[in-house]
């Protein structure tokens, strides 16, 4: 997966779509597991409202494990609300420099682009070709000249090495140019009561985040 100059990533989805009545399921490891029941835990409860929006996260399920980045957003089967979600897993459990976090922006951006052509399908076989081996490929080169400047590496490492024993840690890295962090196992209302507060910490410098976990 990780090479000198480029990274490839096998593209996860797990949520709800309106054309289909069930939830829609690619997983294929094991951390991407701990992202399915982590929502499965949070958004499993009867009359839990998913934010709108297109939110880009990073998950950290366990120590030592790798890390979960995508996309979540509101979804629906027609009949009960519980969000979709885009995902890769990163293969590694920490991120040590400013060019590995940009290459989380570039992984979004991927991303997106993906969800445009799921977004509209009408049918599940469909929709399980079209991402059938879907993978999203980085480049260092387009990385260092797209999103490097415009990233700035925040101090994550209280969080992502664990100095306490609280995961999984669920970070929104971007949503309206702000980012906040969370550990543990939280409620679905914990959640919607801080989403609706985000835009009180627009103005958050990244390096600071860190050294004040928001709790949702």
């Amino acid at each position: 997966m990780f090479g000198l100059f480029k990274n490839q990533y096998m593209v996860e989805v797990y949520g709800k779509l309106p054309f289909y009545k069930d939830y829609i399921n690619i997983i294929t490891s094991t951390e991407t597991s701990l992202w399915q029941e982590w929502l499965l835990n949070v958004f499993g409860q009867k009359n839990t409202l998913i934010p709108q929006g297109i939110w880009h996260f990073l998950f950290f399920p366990a120590k030592d494990a790798h890390l979960v980045t995508g996309l979540i957003m509101q979804g629906s089967d027609g009949l009960r609300d519980f969000p979709f979600s885009l995902f890769v897993s990163l293969g590694r459990p920490a991120i040590k420099n400013q060019l590995k976090w940009a290459e989380l922006f570039t992984i979004r951006d991927n991303l997106l682009e993906i969800y445009r052509t799921v977004y509209t399908a009408s049918d599940i076989d469909g929709f399980y070709r079209t991402l059938s081996g879907a993978s999203v490929e980085t480049n260092r080169k387009d990385i260092k000249s797209v999103y490097l400047k415009s990233v700035r590496l925040p101090d994550l490492t209280p969080v992502i090495r664990g100095q306490d024993s609280e995961f999984p840690v669920f970070s929104i890295l971007e949503k309206s140019g702000f980012s906040c962090l969370s550990k543990g196992t939280l409620s679905g209302k914990e959640i919607i009561s801080n989403w609706e507060k985000q835009p009180h910490y627009a103005n958050m410098q990244l390096n600071m985040v860190s050294n004040e976990h928001i709790k949702f």
